[in-house]
């Protein structure tokens, strides 16, 4: 199995309030591919206080997904190629970087939906991280909004660079903070 833990806190989500939360992701592996098995996300408020838990449970009875927010589920069908926002920066370090192929997979977000996603090979691009220079492959990752695709124009790219070496460490994210009508971010590794 493999387990992520993150912590994390700052003026988060649409709201843009302060949050702190921690988050528990459990992932089964199969042919060398992590699968999604259960995740907890608890956001807290600035006293301590909670605001909201979400857990995820894959593979229940009927190849189901269960989504709880603060006690309450729904129910999506499982896709064998679904991956959750917890894991999607290590899972895209498996992106097929000699092919440069398109890939294709769902994301699962805490909406809660379920994206089809497209991940397109950009290229390769030298980051400037502090005095070091990092050779990187650039890849972009373009969600199918269903009806909404008429404002795909109007939505940030969301860009994501990794080592050119394996094992293709993550070097920086750019892209919307948590989902539409949240801030533009960036997130870079500390080298």
């Amino acid at each position: 199995m493999l387990y992520i833990a993150e912590d994390g806190s700052g003026i988060y989500g649409k709201d843009r309030k302060y949050k702190s939360w921690h988050s528990d992701a459990y992932y089964k592996f199969k042919n060398l591919v992590p699968l999604p098995y259960q995740t907890k996300l608890v956001y807290k408020d600035e006293n301590g206080r909670l605001l909201q838990t979400i857990e995820k449970f894959y593979g229940q009875p009927g190849n189901k997904v269960v989504f709880r927010s603060n006690g309450k589920d729904q129910s999506f069908d499982m896709k064998d190629d679904l991956i959750d926002r917890e894991i999607l920066g290590a899972a895209l370090a498996n992106y097929p970087f000699a092919e440069k192929r398109d890939l294709l997979f769902h994301l699962l977000t805490n909406e809660p939906k379920i994206y089809p996603m497209t991940v397109k090979y950009i290229g390769m691009e030298n980051l400037k991280l502090g005095e070091k220079t990092v050779a990187c492959h650039k890849i972009q990752m373009i969600p199918d909004l269903g009806a909404l695709n008429i404002f795909g124009a109007f939505v940030p790219k969301t860009y994501f660079w990794y080592k050119t070496d394996e094992p293709y460490d993550f070097i920086r994210y750019e892209g919307l903070e948590s989902g539409l009508g949240t801030p533009y971010i960036v997130i870079e590794e500390q080298l």
